[in-house]
């Protein structure tokens, strides 16, 4: 069972910690992202959930889910915790959750990805995923929204 806190009020983890209520209670999770195809609401009712059908595959447009993930967590955090999880915890949730730290944080992809890995090292997005972060990073710093750097993320 992984569960790992990225903020304060940020968590990130797999599908079992998403099924122990205890666990999810004791860091005070209100509000979780399940980051996956085909796994359901352990606790509907108990929690507020956002399902995303997310696939890890290289080729799947993860991007087109970030502007509702984004501001899902947003408006959790100022309710309580959130937890973003998927099946393994290092793909699709670690996506979401870098996307989430590179518009909050005005963070490229590179700082985000290092940041996460500190306090999650399972943390692996695919390397499609990775991919479209840097896309993501491109729009981010289009709009104003991050600062242009030389980091590389692959």
């Amino acid at each position: 069972m992984t569960i790992s806190q990225v903020t304060e009020h940020l968590y990130i983890g797999n599908f079992y910690a998403a099924g122990n209520e205890g666990l999810l209670r004791s860091c005070g999770i209100t509000h979780i992202v399940v980051a996956a195809a085909g796994l359901p609401a352990r606790f509907p009712g108990q929690f507020v959930y956002l399902k995303q059908e997310i696939y890890d595959l290289v080729e799947y447009n993860i991007m087109q889910h970030f502007a509702e993930t984004n501001e899902f967590i947003s408006r959790a955090e100022g309710q309580g915790n959130v937890f973003v999880h998927c099946a393994m915890g290092i793909s699709r949730s670690a996506t979401i959750v870098l996307a989430y730290l590179m518009q909050r944080h005005r963070w490229k992809a590179a700082k985000a990805l290092r940041y996460l890995k500190s306090k999650h090292p399972d943390a692996q997005p695919n390397i499609g995923f990775l991919q479209q972060l840097k896309s993501y990073e491109g729009t981010l710093v289009d709009s104003g929204q991050v600062h242009l750097c030389t980091c590389a993320l692959l």
